[in-house]
């Protein structure tokens, strides 16, 4: 049906606003042209951010808007479908956007006769595993707020196991290798592994029949499992030998136990007893015997006596023919004596007390104890001696002359208990070595170095400083009355600087790795006026940071201040640079400098 134009309404201008033509399927002018109207914003005459709309609305001014959206950098631009109202709200349809090149479905939509799902429906449906997997809409992209599910979505979406329903199918078709590795134990609730391969590494699990091939089938007794050879055990018990008890042979009540049979003898004591030992050395049957009978002593040591009493003995000529007199055996476990005396006759000689041991291999080991005397001495001891002799080779240990009254060491010797040398000296000592090791004087003469005192200085004001005293200007120190070592530095000749980390006259540079006090007082300052004050604090000048806290004076004209001393403490790592800064000022026309007294301004900087 033919439209025919009615009327034609522009609103302001031809180009860039809206356009009205009526149209109507009747060619007479006075016919009812509601029926339809066409708005049309003409297209801009240059590229620029612009807006076309080609409406279609009903006579309530209500219909549809095609909205093409143009910008500086589109090339089609964007486009949507709206339904619109003239006199009240639009909203979208659809919407395409150029940039990202995606048709967004603003409404309940259809596409190829197949609904797109909600995200309440695809939560709450139930489905199949080859749902899952086969699950390809092709929407990429669904606008949020209506909650349109995606590939995307679906496929990163957590299902519950109930909504799938063939899920126990599914799985039961999976080998054991088509799951991740269990990261804790398994729990088969007392249920049997079957068909299970032999095991071949040594973390692999053993069947049943691995076990039977070791033989373990034919252990049918109680005991303790024994390898006898490849794959063959047996079962072995505890056995006793005569003598010995024990339970728990086999292990199954507890821990086997021996213990010693009674050998029927009646503890207790007895005397000069009456008993029978076994092969084992156990005494199997004793008594108490009687105390009569003699021991008779013959040889080189004469003498008798009653068992169970005293024997007397005497020593026969060997004094007097200057003899030997040994008792020796080749056994380890009695010892051997070697005496010989001259006593008897010229008046010098040695008397020598031996300890020898003859070994079963022949060799002679002795310690030889010997006192040597001669004529000159009268019969008194002139020497005595220690030493140890290896067969034929001897080794003196130490010897004692009277006549130098001293000890000679021939080893190194250690003592269990203090050792009192009655205010005599210790003489011909070697160096040191270890660190319990006896020093010599000179050694200890050569060790002791003048002690190193701690480094400290004392310094003050000694011009007048009426420049540089506002707040954040430091004290100019200008001299050092007293310095003692090398850890502390006087700036006394830099040009004033208020710049961290510079040289300055009146900064003080500490050496690093130590501790130092700071100490300063400001004796005499002069203020213009009666409310005048003077706030001074001590300042890291390398890192710019305060130190301590602030000593205030208050004062007005020329005023010997009271404030008291500004401390700080610092401990520095580096070469550091400190001052007495200005931290509050009013009124201060300079600052009294002099000599070392107490008018002038001074510090103390003391290494602790």
């Amino acid at each position: 049906m033919p439209l025919f134009l009615k009327s034609f309404d522009p609103t302001v201008d031809i180009f860039g606003n809206n356009q009205i033509f009526r149209f109507n399927n009747s060619s007479t002018p006075s016919d009812n042209d509601g029926g339809l109207s066409l708005v049309n914003m003409f297209a801009p005459t240059a590229t620029t951010k612009a807006l076309i709309n080609l409406d279609f609305v009903n006579s309530s001014f209500k219909g549809f808007r095609f909205q093409q959206e143009s910008s500086l950098t589109s090339i089609y631009g964007n486009f949507s479908l709206q339904a619109y109202s003239k006199f009240g709200t639009t909203s979208d349809i659809f919407k395409y956007d150029e940039q990202t090149n995606t048709l967004n479905f603003l409404k309940n939509t259809s596409i190829l006769g197949s609904a797109l799902a909600s995200q309440a429906y695809v939560d709450n449906h139930n489905w199949l595993s080859t749902d899952i997997t086969d699950f390809n809409i092709a929407v990429t992209n669904i606008i949020t707020p209506y909650n349109y599910s995606t590939k995307v979505y679906v496929d990163a979406h957590t299902w519950l196991s109930s909504s799938i329903t063939d899920l126990a199918t599914t799985v039961k078709a999976y080998t054991l290798n088509s799951f991740a590795l269990p990261t804790v134990d398994l729990n088969l609730n007392s249920k049997k592994i079957t068909s299970l391969s032999n095991g071949t590494i040594a973390t692999d699990a053993i069947n049943l029949g691995q076990l039977q091939a070791l033989g373990l089938s034919s252990l049918t007794t109680n005991g303790f499992l024994t390898r006898i050879a490849a794959n063959s055990y047996l079962n072995r018990t505890i056995a006793v030998g005569t003598g010995l008890g024990i339970a728990n042979a086999d292990g199954v009540a507890g821990n086997p136990t021996l213990s010693l049979t009674n050998s029927g003898v009646v503890s207790g004591s007895y005397t000069n007893v009456n008993a029978t030992v076994d092969s084992y050395g156990r005494i199997t049957s004793i008594s108490n015997g009687s105390s009569s009978g003699t021991i008779t002593l013959t040889g080189a040591i004469t003498g008798s006596g009653s068992l169970g009493s005293s024997i007397s003995t005497s020593l026969n000529s060997i004094q007097s023919i200057n003899n030997l007199l040994a008792f020796e055996t080749t056994t380890n476990t009695v010892a051997n004596y070697d005496f010989r005396n001259s006593l008897l006759g010229t008046p010098y000689g040695r008397i020598y007390l031996n300890f020898k041991k003859t070994t079963t291999n022949g060799d002679v080991r002795q310690f030889i104890l010997e006192n040597a005397f001669d004529s000159n001495q009268a019969g008194y001891t002139n020497a005595f001696s220690l030493g140890y002799k290896f067969n034929s080779a001897y080794t003196n240990i130490f010897t004692y002359q009277s006549t130098l009254n001293e000890f000679q060491f021939y080893c190194l010797t250690s003592f269990d208990a203090g050792v009192s040398l009655k205010n005599n000296n210790i003489q011909n000592v070697g160096n040191p070595i270890l660190a319990q090791d006896a020093a010599t004087k000179a050694y200890v003469d050569s060790a002791i170095v003048t002690p190193i005192l701690p480094s400290v200085m004392h310094g003050y004001l000694y011009n007048n400083q009426s420049t540089n005293i506002a707040t954040g200007d430091h004290i100019k120190f200008d001299n050092a009355a007293f310095t003692r070592g090398t850890a502390i530095t006087l700036d006394t000749f830099s040009t004033y600087s208020n710049a961290a980390n510079t040289a300055s006259i009146g900064r003080i540079t500490l050496a690093a790795g130590k501790t130092y006090k700071l100490t300063a007082i400001a004796c005499t300052a002069s203020f213009a006026s009666t409310s005048a004050y003077l706030g001074l604090k001590w300042h890291n000048n390398t890192t710019n940071t305060p130190l301590g806290t602030v000593n205030t004076w208050w004062g007005g004209g020329f005023n010997y201040t009271s404030g008291g001393a500004v401390v700080a403490y610092i401990t520095t790592t580096v070469s550091t640079r400190v001052e007495l800064r200005i931290n509050n000022v009013l009124s201060l026309t300079y600052l009294y400098g002099t000599s070392d007294s107490n008018s002038a301004t001074w510090f103390t900087v003391e290494e602790i």
